[in-house]
């Protein structure tokens, strides 16, 4: 939702992929920081903290997926 973030947490048994389809935000891998918007994907390996933050004023709409050694999940 608009101006909502969730903490920073792993994911120790799989990796993530994240595709934005609409909106802006903060997207936090590890130490790094990125803006990301429509179309932008993230990778994020397992075990490496992560979290997002919403900066637009409509909900901010993805795709996720998960892999557990080589199995969408």
């Amino acid at each position: 939702m608009p101006g909502k973030a969730h903490e920073a947490h792993t994911h120790p048994d799989h990796d993530e992929a994240i595709l934005f389809m609409n909106g802006t935000g903060i997207q936090i891998i590890g130490d790094e920081v990125y803006e990301v918007r429509d179309n932008d994907m993230v990778y994020i390996p397992a075990g490496v903290p992560h979290s997002i933050e919403n900066t637009c004023n409509q909900p901010l709409k993805m795709i996720i997926v998960k892999v557990n050694k080589g199995k969408v999940v």
